[in-house]
C-alpha cells in the first residue's frame, strides 16, 4: 500500500507530467525489484522494453527506499536518451 501511495500520488505524477509536457498522465505499472546488499551490479539496460508501448513519451522512475548518502554513492547511472526507438520495432510494427 504505501509504494502505490508513493507511485500513484501527485509528487511523481506532476514531475512525470511536467517531464512529458502535458497536463496530465496515467499510471501505467508499479514494479519493486528486491536487491540485497552485496549483490553486485546491474547490466545496463532499457526500461523502455519492458511496457508494451508504442511510443518514446513514456517515463519511469526509480526511488531508492534506503537511504543513498550522496550523488558520487548512488547506485543508479542515466544514460540520456538513450531509450529512444529502442522497443518500438518489438511491440510495433506496420
Amino acid at each position: 500500500a504505501a509504494i502505490r501511495a508513493v507511485a500513484a500520488g501527485p509528487g511523481l505524477g506532476r514531475a512525470a507530467a511536467d517531464l512529458l509536457g502535458v497536463d496530465s498522465v496515467m499510471l501505467y505499472q508499479t514494479s519493486v525489484f528486491d536487491k540485497e546488499d552485496g549483490h553486485g551490479e546491474t547490466a545496463w539496460h532499457s526500461d523502455l522494453n519492458t511496457a508494451p508501448l508504442d511510443t518514446n513519451d513514456m517515463v519511469t522512475f526509480w526511488v531508492a527506499l534506503t537511504a543513498v548518502p550522496d550523488e558520487s554513492h548512488s547506485p543508479l547511472e542515466f544514460a540520456s536518451r538513450s531509450h529512444r526507438d529502442f522497443a518500438l520495432p518489438y511491440w510495433y510494427t506496420n
